[in-house]
């Protein structure tokens, strides 16, 4: 999805080359999960874009930035790990959530026990 977004930031003309274009994908990240992890005023609104791609971003952004990045691919990886191990033991992972579903109810967790 960042190719997408780094893509779409060209196509626009709000970068110019592919160094810029990474440098903004960063910065409206980092905006929008900064937004979304607010308890409230969570609003994104497309005429921020101009000042958001704009601004810098400082040397605390960047480490985060890429820390959290480095973590969502760790969990993507972790995942991918254990659906290969359940789908292994159990026949995969969606039989063993279809297994378990009736358990989001406290009729569903009677029958099953």
């Amino acid at each position: 999805m960042s190719d997408r977004i780094q893509q779409t930031l060209l196509e626009h003309g709000h970068a110019t080359d592919a160094i810029t274009a990474y440098g903004q994908y960063q910065r409206l990240f980092l905006h929008v999960l900064k937004t979304l992890s607010r308890r409230s005023g969570k609003r994104l609104r497309l005429s921020d874009l101009p000042e958001i791609l704009r601004q810098p971003l400082g040397e605390s952004d960047r480490v985060f930035f890429e820390h959290f990045l480095g973590e969502m691919g760790l969990l993507a990886h972790k995942l991918t790990f254990l659906q290969a191990q359940m789908g292994a033991k159990s026949g995969g992972l969606w039989i063993l959530r279809s297994r378990s579903a009736g358990c989001w109810s406290r009729a569903g967790c009677r029958r099953s026990r």
